[in-house]
């Protein structure tokens, strides 16, 4: 952190990177993600307080899929967000991240995909593909059950017993 002096008045100036870089040591524990029920369970354990609301979370990930960094992207309303790809592919850069993955909730419930989610996808697609960090995969978390566009399917969310991330509070 970094604090500049202007006009008598200090102002706090806290580097996006720093951030990053301080999260990425809390989800070591994770190991490898091989099911999208890993990342539902550190969305849940992040987004406790904003449920209500939509959540969009990106997690960045290296070679062996063991995730280096997530990051809240952004907090919407209840039935939409609105997201940064250019800003989201920044972050995977300062990383070092070779893959990444989306996820977001929709607070009513129903994991299935808006128009507007299968635009985002294929925009995270393309872009991804055109810099050499391609997306995973993109979840809708609803109540009970996910939306994968990988697998393209609706399926029952089934959290890991064991606890995926160091504590933060």
């Amino acid at each position: 952190m970094t604090i500049y002096e202007f006009s008598g008045k200090s102002t706090r100036v806290v580097y996006r990177e720093v951030e990053l870089v301080i999260r990425r040591r809390h989800f070591h524990l994770a190991g490898e993600v091989t099911d999208p029920n890993i990342m539902i369970g550190i969305f849940r354990d992040m987004v406790q307080e904003c449920s209500v609301r939509e959540n969009f979370l990106a997690f960045y990930m290296d070679t062996k899929h063991r995730i280096v960094g997530v990051e809240r992207q952004a907090i919407g309303g209840q039935g939409s967000v609105e997201v940064s790809t250019s800003e989201m592919f920044t972050s995977a850069c300062l990383l070092a991240a070779t893959t990444f993955a989306v996820a977001h909730n929709h607070p009513s419930g129903n994991p299935s995909p808006s128009n507007a989610d299968v635009e985002l996808t294929k925009r995270l697609d393309s872009g991804g593909a055109l810099l050499g960090i391609p997306l995973l995969d993109h979840i809708i978390i609803g109540e009970s059950e996910f939306y994968s566009f990988h697998h393209r399917q609706v399926a029952p969310i089934n959290l890991p017993q064991k606890k995926l991330m160091a504590a933060e509070k």
